[in-house]
């Protein structure tokens, strides 16, 4: 059993994102907060029985605890041109 696309973020996710963002959080602390979110889901679908494990696309900054919008932003800015 597995999954695909986007999970929720942790509240502290969504915290990090936005310092991180106001340059209030620096890259190397940000990226301890993200790699210990990302355990944090992999451990929990674990434990819920999924086989194949994913990291929830937690490495794509959302606005909120689920951002659609995240996608298109994504998606557009690749099929413009933009890196």
């Amino acid at each position: 059993m597995t999954h695909v696309g986007s999970l929720p973020r942790t509240p502290e996710l969504l915290d990090a994102y936005d310092r991180h963002k106001s340059g209030e959080m620096t890259d190397s602390d940000f990226e301890a907060v993200l790699e210990n979110a990302v355990n944090g889901v992999v451990v929990r679908q674990h434990a819920l029985g999924i086989d194949v494990v994913n990291v929830g696309e937690y490495g794509h900054v959302t606005a909120g605890k689920i951002d659609y919008g995240a996608w298109w932003n994504y998606s557009f800015s690749r099929l413009g041109g933009r890196p």
